[in-house]
C-alpha cells in the first residue's frame, strides 16, 4: 500500500470557491480510484488560496486482474453452418480471445457468443499519471478562465504541481506544467521552491515556510487570535461565522491586527458600521460588555512583520473613508426624512405594467389591513394605524443615499429605515415592523416577532407572489429570478409556526384585486394558490409526514396550512389503524363508481324512502348520518377521522350486499346518491383515494 500526495498551486484563488472544489475534489477523487480498481483506505484535501492538496493513504500499489465477460452477436449471426462470420471473428478480434474460445449463453435476447476476457492489472504508477490530469481538468468552478497555449481552463493560472507516491515522482504534465518533488511556500516567509521528500511530509515542508496548510488549524488560530485581540482592546468579538469561513481561505500565515477609527462614527448605526468593516475590507468588529462598539476593528493579515504600523495604518486609511461615506449618506438621508423617501419611490417602476414601488407600498398596505382585521377583529382598531404606517414606510429605505445604487449596505434594507424611523422619532411598534418585513430570509432565519412585522411580512410577500406571477415572470425548475419559491416558503413557514389559520385562497383574491386594471388574467388565483399548495406540500413532508398522506389532505380546495397540517397529522396517526385500509379500498372503489356521474342530477338522500330499500343500504344511510352529527360537533381532524373510521364496516356490508349499477334508473340513482352522501364526508378531512395501499 502506497500514499499518494498531489498538490496544484496557482495564484489565488477566490476564497468562497475553495470549500466546494475541495469536496468536489475529494469526492472525484474517491469514485475516480474506485472505478480504477484502486480503492484506497482514505481520501483527504485540503487547501489554501495557493493550492489544492490530495492526499491518499492506502493506495493499492496495482490493480488487481480482472475477468470481464463481453456479450456479443446472436449465435445465429455469429455462425453459420458451423463455421465463424465475419461479426464473430471482428467481436473475436476486438477482445483479444481467438473465436475457437467464444463461448454461447442464454439471455433475454436469445442465445449469445460471449468472450472471457482477462484483464491484467496495471501499477498504480502509470494509472495516476493519467488519473491525475482528469481530476483536475474534472473539479467544478463557478468561473474559470482560459490562461494557457493549450486553452486549459482553471480559475487562476497553475504555477506548479507536486506529484508523488510514496518518494518517487509521478509523471504528470497540466495545462504544460510539469509535476515534481517541489513546493512553494509563504509568498513572504518562504516562497520557496521547497523539496519535499515523500508524500507524507509536504505539510511539515509548508509549516517550516510560512504556511498552514489545514483549513481547521487555520481557522483555530484565527479565532484565537481574534478573541485575544478583542480582550486586549477591553471586549469581546463580535461573532460573525461567515466572515470567518471566509477569511480562512484568504490567508496562508494569519495574523490579527487591530486598528481603531474616530468614535464620532459610532453615531451611525451599528448595523451600518459593522457592514462598512465586513463588505470590502473583511474586518471584524469588537464590542463592550453592554453590546456597543469599541472604535476599533480587527483584521486577519497574511504574513509576519516586526512592526506591522504600515499595514495598521493603511487598513485605517481605508476603513476611515468608507465609514465617512457611511456618515455622509445617514446625514442626507435623515434630512429628507421617511415620508420624503417613500414619497420619492412615485418615480421608481417596480415592474411594468404593475405601478412604482410607492403603488406596491399602498398595496401591501390594503393587505395588511385586511389580515389584521381578519385576526384581530374589533381590537384591530387600535394596532391599525402604526401598522399601516409601517407598510406605507417599508420601501423608503429604498430610495435613501444609504441604500440606492448597489452600494455596499444594499443588504441592510429594512433594517436602515428601520434605524431612520428610530432617529426620526417613528413609534416602537413602526419602526420593529420595517425592521421585521424581511423576515425570515432563509430556512434558518428568526420569524417576525411583532404582530405588525407579521402582517407586513405576508403581505408584502403576497403582494410580490401575485404581483410578479402577473408580470409573467413564473419560476421554472432551473430559473426563479424574483425568488418567488423564498417568498412563497416565507408566507408558508410564518403561517405554521406562529400557527396562524388563513385563507390563502381569500387572501389571494385580495391581492390579485388590488393589481392595477387589465394587469391579472383570470387563473391568476388558482395558480398562485397551486404554487402555494406545493410549497405547504413540502414543509408538511419536510415535517416527516408521507407523501402520499400529504397528496390526501391537500384537495383542491386546501388552502389553509395550519388546517392541512392538523388533518394531515391526523391521518398520519390512524394510518396503522386496522381499519383503514379496508375503509380506503372501500372508499376508492366508491370513487371509481362516482367517476363522471353527475352528482347533482341525483336525488337528496334527505327526500329517499330508506324504508323501501334494500338492508344494507338502509345501514350505512344510518352511520353516514350518525358520522355526519357527529362531525359537525367536533373541529379535531383526528375525532372526524375515528368518527370516519367506523364506516368501514357498513360501507364493507353496502357492497357486499347490493349491485349499486342496478337495471332499474331508480334504484341506481339511489345507490349513487348514497354513495355520494359517504363520498361528501370525507371532502373536509382528506381524500382516501390518494392513500397508497401496499400490494
Amino acid at each position: 500500500m502506497s500514499r499518494l500526495l498531489f498538490e496544484i498551486g496557482t495564484e489565488a484563488i477566490p476564497a468562497g470557491y475553495l470549500a466546494p472544489a475541495l469536496e468536489e475534489m475529494r469526492s472525484r477523487a474517491a469514485a475516480g480510484l474506485a472505478a480504477l480498481r484502486l480503492e484506497p483506505a482514505s481520501v483527504v484535501t485540503r487547501g489554501t488560496p495557493m493550492r489544492l492538496v490530495l492526499e491518499v493513504d492506502g493506495l493499492p500499489d496495482r490493480q488487481p486482474d480482472v475477468e470481464r465477460t463481453v456479450h456479443g452477436p446472436r449465435v445465429e449471426a455469429a455462425f453459420r453452418d458451423g463455421q465463424p462470420t465475419r461479426a464473430a471473428e471482428g467481436f473475436a478480434r476486438k477482445n483479444g480471445v481467438a473465436v475457437e474460445d467464444l463461448q454461447r449463453e442464454e439471455t433475454d435476447k436469445g442465445t449469445v457468443v460471449v468472450a472471457r476476457v482477462h484483464e491484467a492489472g496495471r501499477p498504480a504508477v502509470e494509472v495516476l499519471s493519467g488519473f491525475l490530469g482528469e481530476l483536475t481538468a474534472d473539479i467544478p468552478w463557478p468561473k474559470t478562465m482560459r490562461w494557457s497555449a493549450d486553452g486549459f481552463l482553471f480559475p487562476r493560472p497553475i504555477r506548479w504541481i507536486t506529484a508523488l507516491l510514496d518518494d518517487a515522482p509521478l509523471s504528470v504534465t497540466i495545462a504544460g506544467i510539469a509535476g515534481g518533488c517541489a513546493t512553494r511556500g509563504h509568498r513572504l516567509i518562504g516562497p520557496g521552491p521547497h523539496e519535499v521528500p515523500a508524500a507524507d511530509d509536504l505539510e511539515e515542508v509548508l509549516r517550516e515556510n510560512g504556511v498552514i496548510l489545514d483549513p481547521a488549524d487555520r481557522r483555530a488560530a484565527i479565532e484565537r487570535g481574534l478573541r485575544a485581540e478583542a480582550e486586549r482592546l477591553g471586549g469581546g468579538l463580535v461573532e460573525d461565522e461567515g466572515l470567518l469561513d471566509e477569511v480562512v481561505f484568504l490567508v496562508e500565515h494569519p495574523r490579527v491586527l487591530s486598528g481603531s477609527f474616530d468614535e464620532a462614527f459610532l453615531a451611525i448605526p451599528r448595523e451600518v458600521t459593522v457592514t462598512a468593516m465586513r463588505s470590502h475590507q473583511r474586518y471584524f468588529a469588537a464590542e463592550r460588555e453592554d453590546g456597543s462598539l469599541l472604535p476599533n476593528f480587527l483584521v486577519v493579515a497574511d504574513g509576519d512583520w516586526k512592526d506591522p504600523s504600515d499595514v495598521i495604518a493603511g487598513n485605517e486609511r481605508v476603513l476611515r473613508a468608507r465609514l465617512a461615506d457611511a456618515r455622509f449618506y445617514w446625514d442626507v438621508d435623515l434630512r429628507t426624512g421617511l415620508d420624503g423617501l417613500a414619497a420619492a419611490l412615485g418615480s421608481v417602476v417596480w415592474l411594468e405594467g404593475l405601478g412604482s414601488v410607492r403603488d406596491k407600498a399602498e398595496r401591501v398596505a390594503h393587505l395588511v389591513d385586511a389580515l389584521g382585521a381578519g385576526w384581530r377583529g374589533d381590537a384591530w382598531a387600535a394596532e391599525r394605524e402604526p401598522a399601516l404606517r409601517a407598510a406605507r414606510l417599508a420601501k423608503a429605505d429604498l430610495a435613501s443615499e444609504m441604500i440606492k445604487d448597489g452600494k455596499e449596505f444594499t443588504g441592510l434594507q429594512g433594517v436602515i429605515g428601520a434605524r431612520y424611523g428610530e432617529a426620526l422619532g417613528e413609534p416602537a411598534a413602526v419602526t420593529a415592523a420595517i425592521a421585521e418585513q424581511y423576515l425570515p430570509k432563509g430556512a434558518d432565519d428568526p420569524l417576525p416577532a411583532t404582530f405588525p412585522g407579521t402582517l407586513l411580512a405576508l403581505a408584502d410577500r403576497l403582494d410580490t407572489l401575485v404581483g410578479v406571477w402577473a408580470a409573467g415572470f413564473v419560476p421554472t425548475g432551473s430559473q426563479d429570478p424574483y425568488a418567488l419559491r423564498r417568498a412563497a416558503n416565507g408566507v408558508v413557514r410564518i403561517l405554521l409556526e406562529q400557527d396562524r389559520s388563513l385563507s390563502l385562497r381569500d387572501i389571494v383574491s385580495r391581492a390579485v384585486a388590488g393589481l392595477p386594471a387589465g394587469a391579472a388574467r383570470s387563473a391568476l388565483p388558482d395558480e398562485v394558490l397551486a404554487f402555494l399548495r406545493d410549497r405547504i406540500a413540502y414543509f408538511l413532508r419536510e415535517e416527516g409526514i408521507p407523501y402520499d398522506v400529504v397528496d390526501a389532505v391537500l384537495v383542491a380546495d386546501a388552502d389553509d396550512p395550519v388546517d392541512a397540517r392538523a388533518r394531515a397529522r391526523a391521518l398520519q396517526a390512524v394510518r396503522g389503524a386496522a381499519d383503514l385500509e379496508p375503509l380506503v379500498i372501500g372508499f376508492k372503489r366508491a370513487a371509481n363508481i362516482l367517476k363522471g356521474v353527475d352528482t347533482a342530477a341525483l336525488p337528496d338522500p334527505g327526500s329517499v324512502d330508506w324504508a323501501a330499500a334494500e338492508p344494507a343500504e338502509r345501514t350505512l344511510h344510518e352511520a353516514a348520518a350518525g358520522a355526519r352529527d357527529a362531525i359537525a360537533k367536533s373541529a379535531d381532524p383526528g375525532a372526524v377521522l375515528r368518527e370516519l373510521l367506523t364506516l368501514r364496516g357498513p360501507i364493507d356490508g353496502f357492497f357486499d350486499g347490493v349491485m349499486v349499477m342496478a337495471d332499474d334508473p331508480a334504484v341506481r340513482d339511489r345507490r349513487l346518491a348514497l354513495l355520494a352522501e359517504v363520498r361528501a364526508l370525507f371532502d373536509d378531512v382528506c381524500d382516501l383515494s390518494r392513500i397508497v395501499i401496499e400490494g
